[in-house]
């Protein structure tokens, strides 16, 4: 996938996700580059942002 189509997935799910909510955190915003820079994948994305979240128990 071209480098234009990852920015564009990502500037379209950006206009969405910030619609009357809080700009993405710092973390997210770098993710979001990796992923147009191509460094990773969606799927990559998902996995460090819920482990991000997730709770020892």
């Amino acid at each position: 996938m071209s480098k234009l189509v990852r920015e564009k997935r990502v500037n379209d799910a950006m206009a969405l996700s910030t619609l009357d909510a809080p700009q993405p955190s710092a973390e997210a915003m770098t993710l979001m580059r990796d992923y147009i820079d191509g460094k990773i994948e969606v799927a990559d994305m998902l996995k460090q942002t819920l482990e991000r979240y997730k709770v020892n128990a």
